[in-house]
């Protein structure tokens, strides 16, 4: 009897021994919580960004190489948006919560293009392919939206990265450092991703499509393949400042083996008052990697963005985010491109059905077939011009030679 109740009560010690190191187990398995005050101001960003309107100016240093500096207008209301660049022409892009929209301001000759897509479709070249964006304020700031089409349909409104990456990272670590505190994720590479569901063959025809040299097709593959051979996964560290919000003032991301991509600093901060939020006036992100292909790594960053926020607002605004709903994409002669229509999708997209603006608004589509396939015929003639100056030419060295090996004979 005794022995029995010595071997029960050392199996219950050892269990009252080994149930801190189970506690602790699963405490670590647990994705982990923001404490209370943290979640609350993210959360209050979360909410003033849903309708949100910027300026800014973006400056790029390449590989020593100073490009002009390009000025951005962008407003956000849920998950539909706007943005307009102007880097010498203006041109801009809408996404109005089903189409895609892309348009230009006229330049000297010229006259106004723009063409709709369909966000979800999954045969569409232009959208698997073509359609990324980055909004430069939003990667230097924090701040999350979709870099592809492909992850417009779950998007509701722009979020702090780090609210959106806890709940999506399949491992998160949580630190305090000093009043901040520093979050790393492991989250799906958005980039790598897109490439990972590419069909390769498909691709090729479309680069083959857009009348590409044959090397430039091989190089545009190489990069594909070696992107696709990538674990599509991204490590990403942020410290968030407590005397600013709980904003991130620093970020750092690198790939699953280790590589890193970039740094972001977020500095020079301003309190807009009205939504109780931190904004940062200048964000410099520092590449370490080649932005969008990681072609190349590299020790010392090569590719630098600098972007300065010059106005900030929130709440609604009264602007179009169809761009066919626009006055100033009504005016005649304007080109429009819809990419939309089944019959167009039927034919892979290879065939595009274009529209003419009349001066009364109206679309010719006839009209603007008959001019294509006017384009067309005549790149053809061209062809066939080209073929006949090269025969021309190549008749009198033909005659010569001729005449040449005759009087030789003849000599003989």
């Amino acid at each position: 009897m005794n022995t029995t109740f010595n071997k029960l009560a050392a199996v219950g010690i050892a269990l009252v021994t080994l149930m801190p190191a189970v506690g602790l187990v699963g405490a670590q398995s647990a994705v982990p919580q923001l404490p209370p005050e943290v979640r609350e101001q993210l959360e209050k960003q979360r909410d003033a960004l849903k309708l949100f309107y910027i300026e800014y100016d973006d400056s790029v240093v390449s590989n020593g190489r100073t490009f002009p500096v390009r000025k951005y207008t962008a407003y956000f209301d849920g998950n539909r948006f706007t943005v307009k660049i102007n880097g010498g022409s203006m041109n801009e892009y809408a996404f109005d919560g089903k189409f895609l929209w892309d348009g230009n301001e006229p330049v000297a000759g010229k006259s106004r293009v723009f063409s709709k897509s369909l966000a979800s479709s999954s045969d569409d070249p232009n959208v698997l392919f073509g359609w990324f964006w980055r909004i430069s304020y939003c990667d230097g700031a924090s701040l999350f939206m979709p870099t592809y089409c492909s992850g417009l349909p779950e998007y509701t409104s722009l979020e702090p990265m780090a609210l959106r990456d806890l709940e999506k990272s399949d491992s998160a670590k949580i630190e305090r450092e000093g009043a901040n505190l520093r979050i790393t994720v492991n989250v799906e590479d958005a980039i790598l991703s897109n490439w990972h569901n590419a069909d390769l063959e498909r691709y090729r025809r479309n680069l083959a499509a857009g009348n590409n040299p044959p090397e430039y097709i091989s190089r545009e593959m190489e990069t594909v393949k070696r992107m696709q051979a990538m674990i599509p996964k991204r490590k990403i560290s942020m410290l968030l400042d407590s005397q600013h919000g709980y904003s991130v003032s620093e970020r750092e991301e690198w790939t699953y083996d280790g590589r890193r991509i970039a740094r972001v600093e977020a500095k020079d901060w301003k309190y807009y008052e009205n939504v109780g939020i931190w904004l940062p006036q200048e964000c410099i992100v520092s590449s370490y990697a080649t932005p969008m292909t990681f072609a190349e790594f590299w020790d010392n960053p090569q590719h630098i963005r600098t972007i300065v926020l010059k106005a900030a607002e929130f709440g609604k605004k009264d602007i179009e985010f169809a761009l066919s709903n626009r006055p100033e994409y009504k005016v005649g002669g304007t080109t429009f491109t819809d990419r939309t229509l089944p019959e167009v999708r039927e034919h892979d997209y290879t065939q595009l059905v274009a529209y003419t603006i009349s001066a009364n608004g109206d679309l010719l589509r006839r009209s603007a077939l008959f001019v294509l396939d006017n384009t067309k015929k005549g790149h053809q003639r061209q062809i066939i011009w080209k073929i006949i100056l090269l025969a021309l030419m190549a008749v009198p060295p033909g005659i010569f030679v001729f005449h040449y090996f005759k009087n030789r004979k003849q000599r003989r």
